[in-house]
């Protein structure tokens, strides 16, 4: 697990900004780090056995405790494909 590629996945879950106006409110969220390497981590040990879309709705649905609209799951998952080279 690279640190440049939990840096930028971190910036695609910041640019979305799932929690919204809540994101402000939450202490430790350093711009969406922690889930972040959660979500690449959970990439990486499953080796192709979960979609991109499912390790974003589970990791910020457990962190969280959010409904997550599934297209913009879905558009996170794509440019998360993308900047880790993989097809999920």
């Amino acid at each position: 697990m690279k640190d440049s590629d939990i840096k930028a996945v971190a910036e695609v879950l910041e640019k979305w900004n799932p929690l919204g106006e809540y994101a402000d409110s939450i202490a430790d969220l350093e711009g969406y780090k922690t889930e972040a390497i959660d979500i690449v981590s959970m990439l990486s040990f499953s080796a192709g056995k979960i979609s991109t879309a499912m390790a974003i709705g589970e990791v910020l649905s457990e962190a969280f405790e959010l409904p997550l609209d599934t297209a913009a799951v879905q558009a996170a998952a794509n440019e998360i494909d993308g900047i880790l080279g993989t097809k999920r």
